[in-house]
Protein backbone atom coordinates (compact mmCIF):
# COMPACT_ATOMS: atom_id res chain seq x y z
CA UNK A 1 0.00 0.00 0.00
CA UNK A 2 1.23 3.43 -0.84
CA UNK A 3 -0.18 6.62 -2.33
CA UNK A 4 -2.33 7.34 -5.35
CA UNK A 5 -4.02 4.27 -6.79
CA UNK A 6 -2.25 2.00 -4.29
CA UNK A 7 -3.61 3.99 -1.36
CA UNK A 8 -5.40 2.09 1.40
CA UNK A 9 -8.36 4.46 0.99
CA UNK A 10 -9.19 2.66 -2.28
CA UNK A 11 -9.84 -0.53 -0.31
CA UNK A 12 -12.91 1.11 1.20
CA UNK A 13 -14.29 2.37 -2.08
CA UNK A 14 -13.83 -0.72 -4.26
CA UNK A 15 -17.04 -2.63 -4.99
CA UNK A 16 -15.79 -6.01 -3.75
CA UNK A 17 -17.36 -8.63 -1.49
CA UNK A 18 -14.46 -11.01 -1.01
CA UNK A 19 -10.71 -11.34 -1.08
CA UNK A 20 -9.38 -14.30 -3.02
CA UNK A 21 -6.10 -15.85 -1.93
CA UNK A 22 -3.94 -17.07 -4.80
CA UNK A 23 -2.76 -20.69 -4.90
CA UNK A 24 0.77 -19.47 -4.09
CA UNK A 25 -0.41 -18.70 -0.53
CA UNK A 26 -1.98 -22.15 -0.16
CA UNK A 27 0.67 -24.45 -1.62
CA UNK A 28 2.76 -25.90 1.21
CA UNK A 29 1.14 -23.67 3.82
CA UNK A 30 1.29 -26.42 6.45
CA UNK A 31 5.07 -26.05 6.81
CA UNK A 32 5.45 -22.36 6.02
CA UNK A 33 5.00 -20.02 9.01
CA UNK A 34 5.56 -16.95 6.82
CA UNK A 35 2.66 -17.85 4.51
CA UNK A 36 0.55 -18.71 7.55
CA UNK A 37 1.21 -15.23 8.94
CA UNK A 38 0.38 -13.60 5.62
CA UNK A 39 -2.88 -15.52 5.33
CA UNK A 40 -3.78 -14.67 8.93
CA UNK A 41 -3.12 -10.97 8.21
CA UNK A 42 -5.19 -11.03 5.00
CA UNK A 43 -8.07 -12.71 6.84
CA UNK A 44 -7.88 -10.05 9.55
CA UNK A 45 -7.89 -7.26 6.95
CA UNK A 46 -10.85 -8.84 5.18
CA UNK A 47 -12.80 -9.16 8.42
CA UNK A 48 -12.10 -5.53 9.29
CA UNK A 49 -13.49 -4.49 5.90
CA UNK A 50 -16.47 -6.88 6.23
CA UNK A 51 -15.24 -8.97 3.29
CA UNK A 52 -15.26 -12.75 2.99
CA UNK A 53 -12.20 -14.77 2.03
CA UNK A 54 -11.73 -17.65 -0.39
CA UNK A 55 -8.57 -19.64 -1.08
CA UNK A 56 -8.03 -20.99 -4.56
CA UNK A 57 -6.16 -24.10 -5.55
CA UNK A 58 -6.75 -26.12 -2.40
CA UNK A 59 -5.72 -29.63 -3.41
CA UNK A 60 -5.08 -31.51 -0.16
CA UNK A 61 -7.12 -32.02 2.96
CA UNK A 62 -4.19 -30.79 5.07
CA UNK A 63 -4.28 -27.46 3.18
CA UNK A 64 -8.03 -27.21 3.75
CA UNK A 65 -7.61 -27.83 7.48
CA UNK A 66 -4.83 -25.26 7.76
CA UNK A 67 -6.62 -22.47 5.89
CA UNK A 68 -9.78 -23.14 7.90
CA UNK A 69 -7.76 -22.90 11.11
CA UNK A 70 -6.41 -19.55 9.89
CA UNK A 71 -9.95 -18.26 9.35
CA UNK A 72 -10.36 -18.49 5.57
CA UNK A 73 -14.09 -18.84 4.94
CA UNK A 74 -14.19 -20.79 1.67
CA UNK A 75 -11.97 -22.86 -0.59
CA UNK A 76 -11.76 -23.74 -4.27
CA UNK A 77 -9.81 -26.65 -5.59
Amino acid sequence: FGTGYSSRSYLRSLPVAEIKLDRSYVAGIEGDPVNQGLVRAIVCLAATLALSTVAEGVERESELVMIADLGVGAAQG
